[in-house]
C-alpha cells in the first residue's frame, strides 16, 4: 500500500508519501487518510502532518496486520507511474527532511492509528519542489 501526501511550503514544494507494506495478507483493508494534505512551512522551520491508517475489517476474525513505515523518495514517470528509492537518493528529494513517529504499527481490525509526520527543511533550502516517500 502507498501513501501519498503533498506539502506545499513556503516557496517549497514537498510530496510526503509513506509506505506501509503489511506483513500478513491483508484479508480487508488498511486505508491512509488522508490520500493528500497541503500544508506551509518556512525552511528552518518545523512542519506536521497527520496521517490516520485505519483496518477496515470484513469480519471479526480478521488477523491483526503488521506494517513497517518508511520515508523514501519518490518520483512520477511520464506514464503516472509512482517510483519509490531511498530517502535522499533523487534530486529534489525531501525524505531526510521527514521523520515518522514510529516505524512499525499492527493494527486489530476495526481498529485506527495516528502516526506523525515532522518536516523539518533545513534552512538554506533554495525555493524549489521536493518530494519524499
Amino acid at each position: 500500500m502507498r501513501y501519498v501526501a503533498l506539502l506545499h511550503v513556503r516557496r517549497l514544494v514537498f510530496g510526503l508519501c509513506l509506505w506501509a507494506a503489511a506483513a500478513a495478507p491483508a484479508g480487508a483493508g488498511i486505508a491512509v487518510s488522508p490520500l493528500k494534505q497541503e500544508i506551509s512551512i518556512k525552511p528552518g522551520e518545523t512542519g506536521k502532518a497527520l496521517l490516520t491508517l485505519n483496518y477496515n475489517n470484513r469480519n471479526e476474525f480478521e488477523p491483526p496486520q503488521s506494517m513497517r513505515l518508511a520515508v523514501m523518495d519518490v518520483q512520477v514517470s511520464e506514464a503516472g507511474d509512482l517510483n519509490f528509492k531511498e530517502a535522499g537518493t533523487l534530486a529534489h528529494s525531501a525524505g531526510k527532511w521527514v521523520a515518522i513517529s514510529q516505524d512499525a504499527v499492527t493494527l486489530e481490525p476495526g481498529k485506527a492509528q495516528v502516526v506523525e509526520c515532522t518536516i523539518t527543511p533545513p534552512a538554506a533550502t533554495p525555493p524549489g519542489e521536493y518530494y519524499a516517500a
